[in-house]
């Protein structure tokens, strides 16, 4: 029997882009690693029965723990979408860990740059443009190989929250299609 390869999602929020990621046909959420309990990433993933991953610290023996446990489980692929904790890449998954961006990256990444600063820092600019980014991870924040990018049109208008939602429906068709293409 065939199964769909395996995926795990490092999510620290709301979620939104974990249920974007939720019954797909091409591949399946396995593992949800948070590092806040009550987030509604882990409330979405103990709805779905799906197993969660606490994470306090990366520090050395839980860095090899959650890599041997992901690799026991035949993860294919780690996917950062809103984990705000550097996450450290692991050995079995050199070339097998992405994040996705709120922005177009190298444009308003790196430490300190997530949700709604990214936008609000756009929209203080007067960039034309937005977007998303999926990435490589490596061991500096936003810094991986870049897969993919979309744009979005920042209009005189928009406000940070109006730009959030044109990226977040932006990112929800690129993120599954880079999954799909990596684990092909």
């Amino acid at each position: 029997m065939f199964s769909l390869p395996k995926i795990a999602v490092a999510a620290s929020g709301s979620g939104r882009s974990l249920v974007n990621l939720l019954g797909r046909k091409s591949f399946k959420v396995a593992c949800v690693i948070s590092n806040k309990k009550n987030c509604k990433a882990v409330a979405i993933a103990k709805e779905n029965k799906i197993k969660t991953v606490m994470v306090s610290s990366f520090d050395e023996g839980f860095t090899h723990e959650i890599n041997q446990q992901l690799f026991d489980q035949g993860i294919k692929l780690i996917v950062l979408a809103g984990f705000l904790v550097k996450f450290p890449v692991l050995e079995n998954f050199k070339d097998k860990m992405i994040n996705i961006h709120p922005s177009l990256l190298p444009k308003y990444g790196g430490k300190g740059f997530y949700g709604m600063k990214v936008h609000e820092a756009v929209i203080k600019s007067g960039d034309k443009h937005s977007g998303a980014t999926v990435h490589m991870v490596n061991n500096e924040y936003d810094q991986g190989k870049v897969l993919a990018q979309i744009k979005v049109p920042v209009e005189p208008h928009d406000d940070a929250q109006t730009l959030a939602a044109k990226v977040f429906a932006k990112e929800c068709v690129l993120l599954p299609k880079v999954i799909e293409s990596l684990l092909l």
